[in-house]
């Protein structure tokens, strides 16, 4: 306390106050602000993307992308400890495919035919494992963002 009274020293006594509310507050607000991850699908000119993110921010959790009408779609997760790049597959429901991991310094990615009925399956459930003998990792597309996990299958389908 005493370093913050150094800090707002020679300051008025409201600006002094406010600075010291604003620091307060600010671990809370960062705690909040984190908790604000949604699904955004952006169909700009270049690829398809699905990403799990904070709005306005840097912060990304996952990424699906594809070229519309390519027909493949590479899962980026940004957060997959476990996984390192060599064979993998993909599960979800009860189907699943084989696939190749890609261990990046940033993120790992995989990729999965938008027509294979995992990813069918997928879209289903809003389900997605990633496993490998190192591991696994989860994506999770909640309910309320099914419709663009779909909008984005149909768009990168064939």
């Amino acid at each position: 306390m005493r370093d913050l009274s150094r800090l707002f020293r020679g300051m008025p006594r409201h600006a002094a106050l406010v600075g010291m509310v604003w620091l307060a507050a600010s671990p809370t607000l960062s705690h909040a602000q984190s908790t604000q991850w949604t699904w955004t699908l952006y169909r700009d000119s270049g690829p398809m993307v699905l990403a799990r993110e904070i709005p306005d921010t840097p912060r990304l959790d996952a990424t699906l992308e594809c070229d519309a009408g390519s027909g493949q779609v590479e899962l980026k997760l940004y957060k997959a400890p476990n996984l390192s790049s060599g064979p993998g597959s993909v599960r979800a429901l009860r189907q699943s495919a084989n696939t190749i991991v890609t261990k990046r310094r940033d993120h790992t990615s995989a990729t999965v035919s938008s027509d294979h009925p995992v990813f069918q399956a997928f879209m289903a459930s809003g389900q997605l494992e990633i496993t490998q003998p190192t591991g696994s990792a989860t994506l999770t597309v909640e309910a309320p963002h099914l419709n663009k996990l779909r909008q984005f299958g149909e768009a990168c389908s064939r």
